[in-house]
This record gives C-alpha cells, structure tokens and sequence, in this order.
C-alpha cells in the first residue's frame, strides 16, 4: 500500500508538471523557432545558488558541475531539494529526472517552471540534467557527445551518492519536454529497470525522422543529422565491410583517414625502424678495438622505433565492421589492418596477410627498368615483427576449389553473415 500510495503522489506531482510544462512550451516555441546556431553557454542563463546552510523547511536549488570521463569536460545539473530535506538527516527522497527541450539548457525548468514550488509542497528531489542538443543520445558523428551513456552511467549514480536518495527503481521516475519528451520516452523503453515512471510533456516522438533539409525548422534537423548522421551518412550503415585482399598497398594515410573513424580514442597502430647505414662504422666495426660500431658491421644497426600513431576522426562509425584480409594484402594495406585489428569488435575475415614491409627505396636500371628495395621493418606495438607473419584473422576462411568452380565467395559470405547477426545483437 505504501509503494501505491507514493505511486499516486508521483502522478498528482505529474499534473503539475504537465500544467506547467504546456505554459513553459509555449514560452519555448518561440525561443526555440527564432533560435540562432550560437547560443550562451549553460551556466550564462543559471539563477543564483540558494545557500545551503537553509533552515530547515526551506527549498535549496543547487547548481553542481559534474566532470565526465565520457564526455572528457564538465557538465552542469541542477539539483531542488524538497522542503523537509533538512529536516531529517535520515530520510532519503525520491527522484524526479527531468530533460529540457531542444535549445533549452539544465535550469529551464526552474527559470521558467514552477519545479521550485513543487519541492514546497512535494517530497522529491528533483534533477534536471544538461542535455545541450544532443537529443539525449549517445552521437554517431561526436565521439566525446554521449548524452545517453552520460547520462545513465554517470549523472544518476552521481546524484545516488551525492544526494540521500530512494535509489531503486520504484522511486526514479524520469520525464522531459519536446526534445526531453523524446529522451524519457525512449529512456523508458531501453532502461525499464531503472524507472518507474517516464512522462512525455509535448514529445518530439517524430521529428529523429527529419534532416537537415525537411521539416518545419532546419533548426531541429541540423541537431538531428550531427547527432544521428545526415541519411547518406556510413554513419546510419548497419554493418559495413572493407575488401583489402587484393590490395597491394601505396599511401597509409588513406588507411590511416578510414580507420579512424572506428576509433574512440587514439591508437597506437603499429611502430617501424629502419638499417643505419654507414659505411665507415661499418669499416670501424670490423676491428675489435670499435666494438661500438660492431652492430654496424654485422648489419644490424637501426634507428630507434617510430610510433605510428592515430587519431579518431568523425563521425565515429559504431556498425558492424568486417575486414576481409588475404595472402595479397601487402604494405600499405597491412598497415590498416594492423591497425584495424587492434580495434575491438572488428572481425578480421579470411587469411593471414603477407607479412610484408613498405617505403621502397627506388633505382632505376637502364631506361625502362625499376628495382625497389623496402627500407623500413614494420612491427607490431609490443614489438614484435609483422615481417614475415603478417596479420592473421581472428575468423579463418579459406576458398576451396568448389567454391572456385562456383563462383562462390566464402569470405564475403561469412563476412555479411557476421555483420549481419552483430547488428541483431
């Protein structure tokens, strides 16, 4: 009876919210309409903090900046507490979530709501997060914008341990307005098990189906298209698969440009060294009183190692990601699957590559012919040689001489198939 009994609170708290949230829309639209690209930032618009040192059966508004490891800066919320906060050290509260609308920023609620006075009257914590306009979604083009993950992993237990809260299920409740109204719908339905209730005051439920070019306001379908990727965006692709078994290298900067779109952070993808050549330490080396320049005369004297480092790019591609490798993926190419292999998730399909090196040093011979001689010695980050090794796949297929007869790729097969049950996942 006790949990109905609050249950019936948390929805005569819900009218309220409601009653007020269709004053706030139409105050919202338009803000929102006439909207510029630039706005100030969050904390520009937030209200004076209440003091804490409040006697009891005073509401407290708190501003707090949470640093984010997800979003690699700081992130401002607002906090009310309820009159009877401090009136007993012991009692933990319920919590009401809520998400501002699109434009809007974390102190909207209390600036141009009523959310204040219902922490009078109602014994609720109330938090309302910065969502920006990220439409509360972890982005597809914006590695460091994970509103979502931010969000669920972060901000909630935050409030938990920072704030006495009921921290179960039963007393989390979570609801927004337009673009907020999207975010605790769908809050809702990918987190059941944290939520009790999720309100939707005037959700933006339909408009994630436009871009930039459609709709009413070019405004919404810009945020929508940097959050979810514009329709023709690799972003919005359910799996995707790089063919490099027949690719004999050249530039490892094209590699490097694609594959740091799968990259969340940076990667050392692979280090090299090169032969010292000189042809006097060599002479030198050959006398023992020089043991010095004896690497010299045995040939193996090399440069110090060379970190082959690369940068995530955007949009960060999160499909499926099949590479399909093979006995003539030389070079350049096994610099971007070495790389590509170190990427989790990342299924490298077929045969081992052909452990070769790159950078050849060319001479001519006579007037039509060329020799190239490689001049670097590829490794693998721990160090150890990718000469003669190669990449090796974590899933093996080898064509067969039926599948030859039948025009049959089993690589590619097994590739699709792999993409494919990942996206289920």
């Amino acid at each position: 009876m006790r949990l109905q009994l609050r249950s019936l609170d948390f929805y005569k708290c819900f009218v309220c919210l409601a009653a007020g949230a269709l004053v706030f829309s139409a105050a919202c639209r338009k803000t929102a309409v006439n909207a510029p690209d630039s706005k100030p930032p969050p904390t520009a618009r937030a209200t004076p903090q209440v003091p804490s040192d409040l006697p009891p059966g005073t509401v407290s508004v708190q501003n707090v900046q949470l640093t984010s490891a997800l979003m690699n800066k700081n992130i401002p919320y607002r906090v009310v507490l309820p009159a009877g906060y401090k009136a007993d050290d012991a009692k933990r509260f319920p919590v009401v979530y809520l998400l501002h609308g699109l434009t809007g920023h974390f102190n909207d609620w209390t600036d141009r709501g009523a959310v204040a006075q219902l922490a009078e009257k109602h014994d609720f914590i109330f938090v309302m997060p910065e969502g920006e306009d990220g439409w509360y979604t972890d982005s597809q083009l914006i590695p460091n914008s994970k509103f979502e993950s931010y969000i669920v992993r972060e901000l909630i237990p935050e409030i938990d341990r920072r704030f006495r809260t009921l921290s179960d299920r039963n007393h989390r409740v979570l609801a927004g307005l337009s673009m907020g109204g999207y975010g605790a719908i769908k809050f809702g339905l990918k987190f059941p098990e944290m939520f009790a209730l999720v309100g939707s005051f005037s959700g933006a439920l339909g408009t994630a189906a436009w871009t930039e070019h459609s709709g009413a306001n070019q405004l919404i379908g810009k945020s929508i298209d940097m959050v979810f990727g514009p329709p023709s965006s690799a972003a919005k692709a359910k799996g995707i698969i790089l063919d490099i078994r027949k690719n004999t290298g050249g530039n490892s900067a094209y590699g490097d440009a694609i594959g740091a779109h799968f990259l969340k952070q940076s990667l050392l993808a692979y280090r090299w060294r090169a032969r010292q050549n000189s042809s006097a330490y060599r002479a030198l080396g050959a006398y023992k009183n020089y043991p010095q320049y004896s690497a010299y005369a045995l040939g193996k004297a090399f440069t110090p190692d060379e970190d082959h480092l690369v940068q995530p790019a955007v949009p960060f591609l999160a499909a499926p990601v099949a590479v399909l490798i093979g006995t003539q993926t030389y070079s350049a190419a096994e610099d971007f699957a070495q790389l590509m292999s170190q990427i989790p998730g990342v299924d490298m399909v077929g045969s081992s590559t052909a452990g070769s090196t790159g950078q050849p040093l060319i001479f001519k011979i006579g007037s039509v012919a060329f020799v190239g001689i490689t001049a670097k010695r590829d490794l693998w980050p721990n160090g150890t040689d990718l000469i003669g090794k190669g990449v090796s796949p974590t899933i093996a297929v080898e064509e067969t001489l039926e599948s030859f007869h039948k025009h049959r790729d089993l690589v590619m097969e097994k590739a699709i198939e792999l993409v494919v049950r990942r996206g289920k996942d």
